[in-house]
This record gives C-alpha cells, structure tokens and sequence, in this order.
C-alpha cells in the first residue's frame, strides 16, 4: 500500500482504547477496594450463618432420618402384610418346595410354617425345620397371644443373629406363618446417624470451636468438648432458645481474649421442641478468611487489569486489521468500494468537490472467468490494474470496486485538451497491451463523469455507471461521457418496464392495460381483397403517452417480459380471429410477430398450442412472423422449431427480408411459406431507377422455391402499381390502412366485401 492509499484508510485513534483502559481500571480498582472493605463487615455476620446452619443442617439430618426409619418401617410393614396374603392362600398343601417357591416370588428372606406347638415343619431355609420356640421368644408369645396376625419392631434372629423384620398369620388349621425380610440394611443407615458420632463429625470443620446438645432440662446431653457431657449450661440464650422455640444468633465478647460467635437452634420432634444445638466459632478464623478474601481480590484485580489490556490491544489491532479488509481489495491492494465512498464524501466534508470519475468495466473477464477459471480471470485482473496504476500519475486515486471493475478518479483540468487525456490513456493502454501468457486483449468501456454541483457521492457514482452502460463496443475500447439525456433515457426505460408489467398484469386480471392491439390489412395485390392482418403491438400510458414498438418491445426482451407480453398480443389476436369468423361465418388470418427469445423457449410450442386451443381457433388463421436475426444463434434449432409449426398448420413469413444475413440461394434451406419484402426496398421505387431495382428478381426467386411475396409499407399508388406489375402476391401499408381497431377490422372487411364485384 503506497502513502497515498494509506490516506484512505480510517485513522484508529488510540488515545480511545487508552482512556477506555484506564477509566475501566478505575472502575474495577474501585469496586475491589468496597467489595473488600464490605466482605471483611460481612465476615462475622458469615460466620454467625455458617454456624447457624451447620446447627439447622445437624438437625434436619435427625429429623430426616427419624421420617426415614418411619418410612422404612410402613414399606416393611406393607411389604409384609402384602406377603402374608398371599401365602395365606396355600393353607394346607404347604411343602418345603412350596415354602421355597413362595419366598423367591414374593422376594422375601424367609418363610416358616409352624404347628400349634410352636415348630417350624417347613421353611425356605432348609436348616430352619423343626426349630420350636421357647417361652419368652416373640414366636411363643404370638403363639400365645391368641392374635390372628402381628408385625414385630425389627430384631436379631435366634439362629443366624441378623436383624429382620417379621410377620405373623394364624392359619385356619390352628397352625401359623412367620414371615421376614432382611432389616441390615435399615439397622445400619440409622446407626450412621448417631449422635456422638455426627458431633464428632461436625467437630473436624476447623471454623467450628463446639457444638452441644441441651436437653429441656438445659443439662448438656452430648458435646464436641467431652467433659461437658451432663453439665448444666448456663447460657441464658439457651434457655430462651429453648423455651421460646426460636433460633438465636449473637457474638460473644466476654471469654478473654476470644470473641465468639454462638447460634442456637430449638431441636424439634412432630413439632414440638425436645432441645437445642449450640454452635461456637472463634473470630480467627475469620481473620484469616479476610485476609484469604484480600489476596485473592488482588490477584483478580491484576489478572482482570492484564485480561482487559490485552483485550483491548487485541482489538485495536484487529480493528486496524478490519478496517482495511472493508477498505482495500486484498488481490490488488487497491481501495474498495467502500474506500471510494469514504473518499469521495471526505471531499464533500473537506470543500474539495471537483473532480472526474472514469468507471472502466471489463465485461470480457466473465469469459475468462468461464474458460480458465477464477484463479487465472483474478491474475489477468492484477495484471490489468498494475499496469492501469503505472500509467496514471499519483494525483489519480485507482479503486477496485467489483470483480471487473475500476474506477479512477482525477483532479481537475486545466483544459478541454487534457479532459480527455485520461480516457485516451486507457484506450492507448488497452488497444496496445495483452495480458497473461494467452496474449490476451481486454475490451473496456469506460463511463465518465465529473463531479458538479450536486455533492452526492452515490449520485456522481450512479452517473458514471449510466455513462459506462451506455458505451458500445468500437473495437476494443470505447467511452461515454455522462450527460442529461442518458440519465433520462434511463428513467424512461425503467418507467416502461414498470408499464409494461402493469398492462400485463391488468390483462392476466381481467382488465384492459395500457397494452393493445391493431391490425393492419394485408391485401390482394391484384384484387384489392382483403388476404389478411398483422397484428401490430401498441402501447399507450397515462404518463408516458403513446410509446412506440420499438422501444417497449425492446426493453420487453432486455428485461425478459417479452413472453408475458407475446402471450398478451395472442390473446388479443386469437379474440380478433374468433370475433371475425363468427362476424363473416370464416376465419382470417392473422400474422403475429414471434421474437427468437419466445421461439427458442423450449415451451413455446406447447404454450402457443395451449392458448390457440383455449380460443377454439384454427393453427391455418394464424401466421408467425420471424426476423432474419433469430437464424444467427442458432440456425438449426430455429429451422426445425419452425417446421414443427408449419406441420401444426401456422404459417412462417419472414419479415424485413433483404436487410439481415438471408440470401435469396438460402431460401430453399428456410422452413418459411411467405417472404416480406423490407420498406427499404418500396421507398426505392420512387427514387431509384426502374433498372436499378431489385423487387422483381426477389419476388421471382420466392416464387420458384414456392414462397408467397407480401411488400410493405406501401404508401402511394404508383408502389402498387409497380408491385402489381412485378407479381408481388399481396400489398401492406398506409396506401390502403393504417392499423385499425377490431370494430374499425370488421368495418374494413365490410366495406372492401361491399366494393368486390362478387
């Protein structure tokens, strides 16, 4: 990037992101310093909740598991009970097998049938028969008991001294069903909660001093600090806690040297207070919390300090990085678009608004593009705008604005001699050098405008746009200075389009458009009869006026709404051909100007076939006139499209013959029934000599290849009188019509059938 182009780039101020850093160090220095003062306040009252919860937490696990156990103890139960019911149902065909099958179904540890003895006779557990009872055990006192069933608290077993839970059922026979499930698992869940060992527990947290649990009495029940164990407290706070049910929570300053922060909790069961919890910390160690908590703010401040330095120096660079990605072509190094905006609006800022835009396209690099690539097309690009820059002086500034595009912009002239030293530098360049190792010639147009007193960069753009849209290829390089009347054209242009869409679409709607046809008579040269009609696009707008052919049909098949509009004039024709033969009781025909856009679509044939078919009309009323130009692209295609429509009935002329590529030999290769004779050639009558015509050698020709001959433009009776004396088939032009509406049609045919000697 030269010193020059770096002028163009967006200057980053960095005193911004330095300001920003340090306002942002400020903040967060600030914020530290009151977030540190306010966790050393914050500290006693932590440690006043952490004691307190350490209490409500100690009771919650109590209470939880008592709810536990209870828990535990109904699923047994039902469990049990559940059981029972249904061993109840084997009453009297019990076997060890049986007892065996039922302990594995109801998934249950044991299953033992007593007699009224109190003797096992079956069980699950093999070594369990014939087991009996003593006096005093909880199987004899069942026995005994004259109960139908029972549930025992969980026990040991006599045999194997595992603790289970059991179950009793008295059969009809007299004899009874003990049932039990394992309980080790309960047994040790609830001695893990053991009190002594849940305050030892409690006890390894460094931040705790004691914990004491205080029966209602106030006499200490258990406490970290074993030689309180039976003490009475005498803390009155305790008792309050106690008696009042409420949790109490305060620093206690009277122990010398110690200042102590105590939390009672009231201890409850079914709602009503058993006891208390008493917690004690020291404030050591929340000096030594403090002093952790004023390290660490610290290390964060400076780690946040250095993060958001070197955030902000990341984005300093990469903006720098940024802006000139949206500003400079990476390929060339040229500035951008978006370059020359910045660049043109500084002038306007600046006071500096004069100046010349040459916008330089290079329309053949798409062919390149296609043929080598997009590799070898961007190296040919580099090429071209290197040897571009080399040629301009450094007052011009050289952007890239699109993938085929520069634009170079000039001071001002001196002179109306040097106004085209830059555009004739270009044309000197291009017709003179190639580029790449092909040797390739670069076609260029060149648009250019200077900027005046509008001070719109967007609008000086848009100028040198229409001026470079507007060059035509002369050899290789041309150019266009802009000027009022292009930019017109261009509006008007874009008025008839939007035109032209609304008469289609009024049309497709049932309404009548700005669109319409006429239709001129053709006819008999010899005896006046009318042969037929050409069917004539016409176009009228409210702001426009009357548009001429021409130019709407033009920029009907630039901006590809030929086809919507074709399908509009063959609606009007097939309505103008029905209305005559139910008018006359015969059709007419009609010819109907097709482009080589519509014929080459690969629908046409069946579009044409379609919309014929929907009028109820036939293929032999009809008559499509091509032009010689639509045999240029491609010669075969267009010639066997043409013979599928005359093998469908629709006759083929071939309009403005003489003035195209055709020549009479090619006549008999052409799938065409009629031949039109060009205007150009019945304006020469009147002005050339009778020698020096050439009507009757082409009406001759067509005639021997089989061919009908119709003239046109016939506007004075002596060109009728030649053309009938040179045998020309049928007449057309303002001598017997102008193009009349479908009622002024039928009023023609009238008054012609009216004249007929027949």
């Amino acid at each position: 990037m030269n010193n020059k182009n770096k002028k163009l780039l967006k200057k980053i101020n960095i005193w911004i992101y330095l300001i920003l850093f340090l306002l942002i160090a400020l903040f967060f220095s600030v914020r530290s310093y009151y977030s540190v003062q306010q966790k050393i306040a914050d500290s006693y009252e932590h440690f006043i909740d952490d004691a307190a919860d350490a209490a409500r937490n100690y009771s919650y696990t109590l209470n939880k598991t008592a709810e536990a156990e209870k828990i535990i103890n109904g699923l047994l139960d039902a469990k049990l009970t559940e059981a029972g019911r249904t061993v109840m149902l084997a009453n009297g065909v019990f076997t060890q097998a049986i007892a065996k099958k039922f302990a594995k179904t109801l998934n249950v540890d044991q299953i033992c049938v007593y007699d009224d003895s109190g003797t096992i006779t079956y069980s699950n557990v093999d070594s369990y028969v014939g087991w009996k009872a003593e006096e005093g055990h909880p199987v004899y006192e069942f026995m005994k008991s004259g109960r139908d069933e029972s549930i025992d608290e969980i026990r040991a077993d006599t045999v194997s001294g595992e603790y289970f839970k059991y179950a009793y059922y008295k059969l009809p026979s007299g004899d009874f069903v003990q049932i039990g499930i394992s309980a080790g698992d309960v047994i040790k869940f609830s001695g893990s909660f053991d009190t002594g060992r849940l305050l030892d527990d409690l006890n390894e947290d460094p931040y705790i001093d004691e914990i004491s649990l205080v029966g209602m009495d106030g006499v200490i029940v258990n406490s970290t600090k074993h030689e309180l164990k039976g003490t009475l407290i005498s803390i009155p706070e305790v008792n309050a806690s106690i008696n009042e049910g409420r949790e109490i929570s305060y620093i206690d300053r009277s122990s010398q040297g110690k200042v102590l922060y105590n939390s009672i909790i009231p201890l409850r069961d079914d709602g009503k207070v058993t006891g208390a919890l008493f917690v004690s910390s020291e404030q050591r160690e929340a000096g030594f919390i403090i002093a952790e908590e004023l390290r660490s703010s610290m290390w964060l401040l400076a780690a946040v300090l250095l993060g958001i330095g070197g955030v902000a120096l990341m984005i300093y660079r990469n903006n720098k990085n940024y802006l000139r990605l949206a500003y400079y072509d990476q390929s060339t190094g040229l500035p951008n678009q978006e370059s020359l905006k910045y660049f043109l609006e500084n002038l306007s800022k600046e006071k500096k608004w004069t100046g010349t835009i040459m916008m330089l396209n290079f329309s053949h690099l798409t062919n390149l593009l296609l043929l080598y690539g997009s590799d070898h097309s961007e190296n040919v690009f580099q090429e071209i705008a290197m040897k571009v820059c080399k040629t301009f002086d450094n007052e011009s500034m050289i952007f890239r604005i699109k993938r085929d595009r520069l634009v170079i912009f000039c001071g001002s002239f001196d002179s109306d001699e040097s106004v085209c030293s830059g555009p004739e530098s270009v044309r000197k360049l291009f017709k003179n050098e190639t580029f790449s190792d092909q040797n390739i010639y670069m076609p260029v147009e060149i648009g250019i405008a200077e900027l005046g007193e509008e001070q719109d960069p967007s609008r000086v753009l848009k100028r040198a746009l229409i001026a470079m849209s507007r060059a035509k290829e002369d050899g290789l390089v041309t150019y266009q200075y802009f000027n009022s009347e292009m930019e017109a054209a261009i509006e008007r242009e874009d008025l008839i389009e939007k035109e032209i869409i609304r008469a289609i679409d009024d049309e497709n709607n049932g309404r009548e458009g700005g669109i319409f046809a006429l239709f001129q008579p053709q006819v008999e040269a010899g005896t006046g009869k009318v042969s037929g009609f050409e069917a004539l696009a016409r176009m009228k707008s409210e702001k426009l006026g009357s548009v001429s052919p021409v130019e709407f049909i033009e920029i009907a098949e630039k901006k590809r709404l030929i086809t919507p509009l074709t399908k509009l004039i063959m609606k009007k024709t097939s309505i103008f051909i029905k209305t005559m033969k139910e008018r006359y009781g015969r059709g007419v025909r009609v010819a109907v100007n097709i482009s080589g856009a519509d014929l080459m679509r690969s629908d046409f044939i069946e579009d044409m076939t379609s919309l014929i078919d929907s009028y109820g009309i036939e293929q032999s009323d009809l008559e499509f006139e091509i032009t010689e130009s639509l045999f240029m692209d491609d010669f075969v295609m267009a010639n066997e499209k043409l013979e599928i429509l005359r093998n469908a009935g629709i006759l083929i002329s071939l309009d403005d013959f003489g003035t195209g590529f055709s020549s009479l030999s090619r006549l008999r290769d052409l799938n065409v029934d009629i031949v039109k004779i060009d205007k150009m050639f019945v304006d020469n009558i009147l002005v050339k000599k009778e020698g020096e015509l050439i009507i009757p050698d082409i009406i001759s020709m067509a005639h021997k290849t089989g061919l009908k001959v119709i003239a046109e433009g016939v506007e004075t009776e002596a060109q009728r009188d030649y053309l009938v004396e040179a045998e020309c088939d049928t007449i057309q032009g303002y001598f017997f019509s102008r193009p009349l509406s479908l009622e002024d049609a039928m009023a023609f045919c009238s008054l012609k059938a009216a004249k007929s000697p027949d």
